[in-house]
Order: structure tokens, then C-alpha cells, then sequence
């Protein structure tokens, strides 16, 4: 009887694991990826930006690009149709494989009109440089242009800052606060170093004790290095990998 209980259980959960994962890739078929257009850095499928500005990014992400920078690409759209915005973002980027495929340095800027939301979306190789802080700076930066309306000077606001940060890029306040931190920990250990060092020259001027020797750790961070490369060539990505970096927002 127990044999046979415990046999049911495993076997309704094994039921219910492939319902749960059912629904799951029938919630991921609704997700409708559209195709990038032969203009691939600028796909404005909303129609929300004007023909300047789209002449605009089209040519600065075009020659950044050609001269060895990452891919920066936008895309609005009126509607996700309710679909995760994160999850959307995530797989158009790898559907299109913006960013080279070995250094995985692709940028998607993704507006979304119905949901009024904004999304920053960052291939695993450019996480180092563009943080969830900064991307979330450089849209709260463009809040205000979105919020009018002005989706042209919004837009053109936060691809400015994208590519101006991977041009030169800025310190980061959290980094700075943290380097503090760290430059604490190793002043303080080496202060206990040279406490304990003299404790033992004087102990060994004593009864003949034996002197001891203890060394405190230290800690220390490795710092960020990397290069970039064009993407595969023509107007279409190179492959890159996407793994939710970023940030989001609403206007």
C-alpha cells in the first residue's frame, strides 16, 4: 500500500510538471519576435520617431559600428501584446544577434507604447560597463522628453548616452563606494600587521618566548578589462549572447 501511494504521488507530480511546463512554452509561443529591417540599427515598427532622427541613429550606430564598436540598436513597438518585458527584450536581441558573437557587446533600446515602458537591454561582454545604475540613469535622463511625447529627443537621448558611456566611460558611484570600503579593510590589516609585528619583537625581548608570526588577509577586486569588435558585417547582427542585463523603466 505505501509502495503504491508513494508511486501515485511521483507520478501525479510528474503530471503536474509537464502541465506547469506546457504552460509555460505555450506562454512563450505567444511571444511574436519581429524581423529587424534592412536599416537594423533603427526599427521603429511603432512609428513614433521621426524620419531626422531615425537618419540620425541609423548613421551613428552604422559608422560606430564599422569603426569597431558595438552594435547599438533600437526598437519601438505599440505593443508586446501583455508578454514579459524582459523576456521580450531578451529574445528579440538574440533572435537578431545584435553584438558580435564572441564578445557578446550588443545594446537593444526597446519602447514599448501601450505599456509606456523602456528597456535597456545588455549582452553578456558590456555588463562591466553598462550597469543596471547607469542604463537606469540614462532613462530616467530621457523621462521627461518621453513623458511629452517627444519620443524622437527621448530615444535620441538615450542612444546618445549608451554609446558616450562605451566611448568613455564614466565612474561608477557604487564602485567608488565599494574601492573605499576596500582601501578600509586593507588599512586596517595592515595596521593589525604592524601591532602584532612589534607585540612580537618586544615579547621576544622578554623570558626568550617564543615570537609567533600571523599575517592578516587582505582583499582585493580585479578590475574591468575588454575589447570590442564590429558586428558580422552589412546591417544584421553578429550573434551576440543576452542574459538580462540592463534596466527598465516607465514614461
Amino acid at each position: 500500500m505505501i509502495d503504491m501511494s508513494r508511486g501515485k504521488i511521483r507520478f501525479a507530480a510528474l503530471i503536474f510538471a509537464i502541465f506547469v511546463l506546457f504552460i509555460n512554452i505555450c506562454a512563450f509561443a505567444k511571444v511574436d519576435i519581429p524581423n529587424h529591417t534592412d536599416r537594423f540599427f533603427i526599427n521603429d515598427y511603432a512609428n513614433v520617431i521621426d524620419s531626422e532622427t531615425e537618419d540620425y541613429i541609423f548613421e551613428k550606430g552604422k559608422a560606430y559600428n564599422a569603426n569597431g564598436g558595438p552594435q547599438v540598436v533600437v526598437l519601438t513597438m505599440e505593443s508586446i501584446d501583455g508578454n514579459d518585458l524582459e523576456d521580450f527584450s531578451i529574445e528579440t536581441a538574440r533572435k537578431w544577434g545584435i553584438g558580435d558573437k564572441d564578445a557578446d557587446n550588443g545594446v537593444l533600446i526597446l519602447l514599448v507604447m501601450d505599456s509606456r515602458d523602456i528597456r535597456i537591454e545588455v549582452g553578456y561582454g558590456l555588463e562591466g560597463v553598462l550597469n543596471d545604475g547607469k542604463c537606469g540613469r540614462f532613462i530616467r535622463n530621457a523621462t521627461d522628453s518621453l513623458s511629452a511625447g517627444d519620443y524622437s529627443e527621448g530615444i535620441k537621448q538615450i542612444y546618445d548616452s549608451v554609446i558616450g558611456e562605451l566611448e568613455e566611460p564614466t565612474p561608477d558611484e557604487e564602485d567608488d563606494d565599494r574601492m573605499v570600503e576596500i582601501m578600509t579593510y586593507v588599512v586596517f590589516f595592515i595596521v593589525l600587521a604592524i601591532v602584532v609585528f612589534i607585540t612580537n619583537i618586544k615579547g621576544r625581548g622578554g623570558r626568550g618566548g617564543r615570537g609567533g608570526y600571523h599575517s592578516g588577509g587582505g582583499y582585493y577586486g580585479g578590475g574591468f578589462s575588454g575589447g570590442s569588435s564590429s558586428g558580422g558585417g552589412g546591417f544584421s547582427g553578429g550573434g551576440g549572447s543576452f542574459g538580462g542585463g540592463g534596466a527598465s523603466g516607465k514614461f
